[in-house]
């Protein structure tokens, strides 16, 4: 080795240079060689489980979740209730004593006694209505029968019965008229009929706030409209609330003094794109964790899918309902953020590779590298399924070819 560098060095510089490059490119393919051929390792073609989901983000509903308001605007006198008691539909919950006025109360009295005056004679006008509507329905198939019998016996050379003659022109202009006129009527009177529908719908609205206005300004209970269990008791004895009204944007609207959470399974609510809600359908196989305690897997179901989408600024998603199979968990709690993944399908006994064993010929098709004798051949192949870490083979390698894939190392 010495003898070697010692003629090495006696060489001219350039010559040395040229021989010192040559030597250490092929150094540098040998190891390349060496380290490819040790970032693959080999694999046998088999069959297995292909199972393709759908994770996405949600929120927990409980079955049913009723927001208590107060009817009254004054101040709580009793409690009835605590958080976690359970009640049944019409249970008495708190008591209310009013802070209105006599006069504020006798006001309101007599609104709403307007209101139902109003009422009553939206609804007089329309039988009004109806009644002319139907005279004049008469009168539009008596003139119609006169001139078609008139057309007729025109046509047929016959007289005007009435004094035996040809039917002069004023007369045939008469009858035309009063057919016309009839027409005009019955229009008029269908749309005083029709509109009295909608005086109907006004009155009864104005009747309805007249009558939650009155209301508030008496002394009140409130029960509970359905069964369930007590949750977020906002409100004490001696608290101010106020009524809630018809009209949601009202600065005075008041807010729920409790809520009430039915017994039933816990869903959690997702919204799913164009592409993946045509995966998904009812009684698919979930699986749920929540961010508050990710340790525990819930397995659910699918329960519902809607089949109309909602447009939010361009982008048309699709709300799906899963409900947990089991929800004996105390911490699972109302509007908490989950992770669900939904089973959109699953095939058993297919032919499947690592998804790290495929790559692309030069033409851009999926292939794998097929062990050939002492060397590896690019094989286009078709698949089929997939998910995070297999993919379902239709053809190209058969069940017990061995493959190439780069080494774990």
């Amino acid at each position: 080795m010495g003898q070697v560098i010692n003629r090495l060095r006696s060489l001219p510089f350039p010559l040395r240079l040229i021989i010192t490059c040559v030597v250490g490119l092929m150094v540098y393919f040998i190891i390349g060689r060496f380290r490819d051929a040790r970032a693959e390792e080999s694999y046998r073609v088999g069959k297995g489980e292909v199972i393709e989901s759908i994770v996405i983000s949600g929120n927990a509903n409980a079955a049913d979740n009723a927001k208590v308001f107060s009817p009254t605007t004054g101040i709580v006198e009793e409690l009835y209730v605590k958080n976690g008691d359970s009640v049944t539909a019409g249970t008495e919950l708190l008591k209310v004593k009013s802070t209105a006025m006599e006069n504020e109360k006798a006001a309101m009295l007599a609104q709403y006694q307007t209101a139902v005056a109003s009422l009553n004679t939206a609804r007089q006008t329309k039988i009004t209505s109806q009644s002319s509507l139907e005279s004049a329905r008469t009168l539009v198939i008596n003139t119609s029968l006169a001139k078609q019998q008139m057309d007729e016996r025109r046509n047929e050379g016959g007289v005007n019965p009435s004094t035996g003659e040809a039917y002069k022109q004023d007369e045939i202009d008469g009858i035309i008229s009063a057919y016309e006129s009839a027409k005009i009527a019955f229009a008029a009177a269908e749309k005083k009929y029709l509109d009295a529908d909608a005086s109907i719908a006004a009155a009864q609205s104005t009747l309805n706030a007249a009558l939650l206005e009155y209301q508030a300004s008496l002394n009140g209970v409130i029960k509970a409209p359905i069964a369930g269990v007590v949750a977020n008791l906002a409100v004490d004895t001696g608290d101010y609330v106020r009524a809630k009204f018809t009209n949601p944007t009202s600065a005075s609207e008041g807010e729920p003094v409790l809520r009430i959470l039915a017994d039933g399974a816990v869903t959690i609510m997702v919204k799913l794109n164009e592409i993946d809600i045509a995966k998904v359908a009812t009684g698919q196989h979930a699986s749920v964790r929540f961010d508050a305690f990710p340790e525990k897997e819930f397995p659910a179901s699918v329960v519902r899918v809607d089949t109309v989408g909602e447009n939010e600024n361009a982008v048309v998603t699709y709300k799906a309902y899963v409900a947990l199979g089991e929800a004996d968990d105390d911490r699972v709690r109302p509007s908490m953020t989950a992770t669900v993944v939904i089973e959109t399908d699953r095939l058993r006994d297919v032919l499947v590779v690592p998804n790290s064993a495929l790559t692309r010929t030069e033409q851009g098709k999926v292939a794998v590298r097929r062990v050939q004798g002492n060397g590896a051949v690019t094989v286009p192949v078709t698949v089929g399924k997939k998910n995070g870490s297999i993919t379902q083979i239709l053809d190209g390698v058969n069940e017990g070819d061995m493959i190439l894939i780069p080494s774990a190392e």
